[in-house]
């Protein structure tokens, strides 16, 4: 019986070993884990472990208010510190679990593990490596990027990660399989209890201001209006309101204002120093640098500042964002023993802060305002009285009001203290639209305006209806109609010379699905706010019924 393979030389000389082929030049290494087909395991591994870092995305999400629903979406998203927090413990997850076993959930539960040279467990430096690229891996979605590297690399199955890190992945030994599974499981459960913990005792659930072409949130547990602050704003006040727990000195006013000439990204560094002066000027002090950053999308600048009211030292953060001519401002104040609270409304106003409604290009035609430089008290504006908003469910009686398609099925008629449902004048006109003169030079009549909010979610929907002097005037107003952001425009295929209208990109989470038309004299806006980038049918259906009714 033979124990080992041998082979009969011609001259007779006896037996010699065989000498066995060189191996392909993808193989691995001598000293390395081994060449096994684990690409399987691997794949189904890597979604366990994105399932379970998913599930605490969630956990996360609700438990500091950025989990929203509506009729047509579920959107869950994290404030920019929070997602910092998320990114650091994933990367944790990996890095520890794979140095101190070489195995995350979903290797221990699928049998593979990550090994160094020699099947030993690699070192810190290595699984560090290999943990930083999983960027990389990752990219553009669902690790593509490895996946295709994996399959490049041939017996040897090594992402990006592994061949910077000099790691591969095998089979573990069966001992290692599943045992120990249950302690990272364990370790998220527990942060999940803890953010649970955190939710419970934070300010409480999220309510939502809607008016002015503008939304963001802030805590159930605050007051609107009875506050007020000094703020940096242009030379017209367009409008503003304030949010605050009830102490005196503690809240945050949101205002808007009309500036010239426009502020861009590409020349936002030349008002700094003008806005630092001002703020000298009203006997403020900068802490540290402005810091450049986004709002809603758009260029804006955060200036950390103190000074002192009626003899009380207070701390603040102002934040400036710019649409063009509109300068948008949040004034976060607060006393030293209500800095953390204020803080966290402040990130919560900044970070669900989004536009919801167009602005029309004539406006970048209108009269020009002041140029930034006012200093002013901005205090919770009051609203126009004219009409009466509907108390019925039922938009109005006569006039436009009787035009307006009432609510469909799963919406009621919008209670919310800021939103004005009824008649619309001039001066309301130029509010809706943010643009002072706009309604005369568009030669505007009359409008009736209505929102209806969801029974079971965050969406909503505005229907607005403008009567004009002529039907040039009106369809002068649609040509101008533009809507903000990134979108996807086309004609409507059911009412002539209607264009409907999807965002291609969320604010803030939020899609905005409408239809502007025009019959006449008269024209009309529907817009939803959802959290979903798929066309809404509802829309064309409402638009359907509101030209039938004109």
């Amino acid at each position: 019986m033979m124990t080992h393979p041998e082979i009969l030389h011609d001259d007779g000389g006896g037996t010699a070993p065989v000498v066995p082929p060189p191996l392909p030049a993808d193989s691995p290494p001598a000293d390395s884990p081994g060449q096994q087909d684990v690409l399987g395991p691997r794949i189904a591994a890597a979604l366990i472990d994105l399932v379970l870092l998913g599930g605490l995305f969630t956990v996360m999400a609700a438990a500091t208010g950025g989990v929203t629903t509506g009729s047509w979406s579920f959107n869950v998203s994290l404030s920019a510190g929070w997602l910092a927090a998320f990114v650091a413990v994933a990367g944790l997850y990996y890095f520890v679990l794979e140095v101190w076993s070489g195995q995350t959930v979903g290797k221990r539960l699928l049998g593979v593990q990550v090994y160094g040279p020699g099947r030993a467990r690699p070192s810190a430096g290595a699984t560090a490596g290999r943990t930083l690229l999983r960027v990389v891996d990752f990219l553009p979605a669902l690790y593509l990027v490895g996946f295709i590297t994996i399959m490049a690399t041939g017996a040897r199955q090594q992402r990006i990660g592994d061949l910077a890190a000099g790691t591969a992945v095998a089979r573990a030994a069966p001992a290692r399989r599943r045992a120990l599974a249950a302690v990272p499981l364990a370790v998220v459960l527990l942060a999940a209890v803890v953010l649970s913990v955190y939710r419970a005792t934070s300010p409480g659930t999220t309510l939502t201001y809607q008016a002015h072409g503008v939304l963001f949130d802030y805590p159930a547990s605050w007051q609107k209006g009875g506050y007020t602050a000094a703020s940096v704003g242009g030379g017209a006040k367009l409008w503003s309101t304030a949010v605050g727990p009830g102490t005196q000195d503690d809240g945050i006013v949101v205002a808007a204002y009309r500036v010239s000439p426009a502020v861009t990204a590409q020349n936002i560094d030349t008002i700094i120093p003008s806005l630092e002066s001002l703020f000298q000027q009203a006997g403020m002090s900068l802490q540290g640098t402005p810091e450049k950053i986004t709002m809603a999308g758009l260029p804006g600048l955060r200036f950390p500042v103190t000074g002192t009211a009626a003899g009380t030292r207070l701390a603040s953060t102002r934040v400036l964002a710019f649409n063009g001519t509109t300068e948008y401002v949040v004034d976060c104040e607060y006393t030293a023993g209500m800095a953390a609270q204020v803080r966290q409304a402040c990130d919560q106003v900044t970070g669900s802060f989004r536009l919801s409604r167009a602005v029309p290009r004539a406006a970048a035609s209108a009269t020009s305002a002041p140029r930034p430089g006012a200093i002013t008290t901005a205090t919770p504006s009051a609203r126009p009285t004219q009409g009466t908003s509907p108390v019925s469910g039922t938009p109005g009686k006569g006039g436009l009001g009787a035009k307006v398609v009432p609510a469909p099925a799963g919406f009621a008629l919008s209670q919310v203290a800021d939103v004005h449902n009824g008649p619309m004048n001039a001066a309301r006109f130029n509010q809706y639209m943010g643009t002072p003169n706009l309604a005369a030079s568009l030669h505007f009549v009359r409008g009736y305006d209505v929102t209806y909010d969801s029974n079971t979610g965050s969406d909503s929907i505005e229907v607005t209806l403008f009567q004009f002097a002529t039907a040039a005037d009106a369809t002068a107003f649609k040509a101008g109609y533009v809507p903000g952001g990134s979108i996807n425009s086309r004609s409507d295929p059911g009412i002539p010379g209607a264009d409907d209208y999807d965002s291609t990109s969320p604010d803030q989470g939020t899609y905005d699905h409408g239809v502007v038309a025009t019959k006449g004299n008269l024209a009309f806006v529907i817009d939803v706010a959802t959290g979903s980038a798929a066309p809404v049918p509802l829309v064309e259906k409402m638009a359907r019924h509101q030209y039938a009714a004109l």
